[in-house]
């Protein structure tokens, strides 16, 4: 019996400690993304093939380790930590919110490298090829992807409320996740709509998620039922 609660301790520890560490590295990989600092700030979510072109001459290397941080590597580690955390869930019989935490944290991983590689195929061969039309294609495509993965990532943060009920998570991470929901929902709409007005709302969504996700893969626990 001592045996089978070892194990069982170790497997939630060895658990909490990929989560806590993927948790980390998403959080880290987005620093240094936007550190990076490149021009594709300064473009409006629905930029001319020009404007785009312009913005980036130059700056290719740089913009090009902004996606493969921000949305591949970022993506990668959001599954490591979804899989580590709604297992932890499932172990405390929260089985409902370690579903939803699976379905939507992992399609959300599967669209943010989605986005990185259409972003970097659109440095590498479409702005080079000078095809006016597919390069403000490919930009809107991206944007646009980026409204129904705020959505799913809305989704996502409102499993805080069963992870909470159930001890996964501290309660006080449910409020934080809660509104990070309502923030997601807006620039949700911004970037699915490419509603340049609203785009500023995706700093706020931004800050929040950063901080949900790091403390969700920090805080996260199970006791088995």
């Amino acid at each position: 019996m001592s045996k089978n609660i070892k194990k069982i301790t170790h497997g939630i520890n060895l658990l909490h400690g990929v989560a806590m560490i993927a948790a980390i590295a998403y959080v880290l990989s987005w620093i240094i993304g936007l550190s990076l600092n490149t021009p594709i700030h300064s473009l409006s979510l629905n930029a001319t093939s020009q404007q785009i072109t312009n913005a980036f001459a130059g700056h290719q290397t740089a913009v090009a380790l902004q996606f493969g941080f921000t949305e591949v590597v970022a993506g990668l580690m959001l599954a490591i930590m979804v899989l580590a955390v709604a297992t932890l869930a499932r172990k405390a019989g929260a089985k409902q919110s370690s579903q939803l935490l699976l379905i939507t944290g992992l399609t959300t991983a599967t669209l943010s490298i989605v986005m990185g590689m259409l972003g970097l195929w659109l440095i590498y061969f479409i702005i080079p090829g000078g095809d006016t039309t597919n390069i403000q294609q490919i930009y809107n495509i991206i944007n646009r992807i980026d409204g129904p993965k705020m959505w799913l990532l809305a989704a996502m943060a409102l499993s805080s409320i069963g992870l909470a009920a159930h001890g996964v998570i501290p309660i006080w991470l449910k409020y934080v996740g809660i509104a990070l929901a309502v923030a997601l929902l807006f620039s949700g709409i911004a970037y699915g709509l490419l509603i340049n007005n609203f785009a500023w709302t995706a700093y706020i969504s931004g800050v929040l998620l950063l901080f949900w996700v790091g403390a969700v893969g920090i805080t996260a626990q199970a006791e088995t039922k």
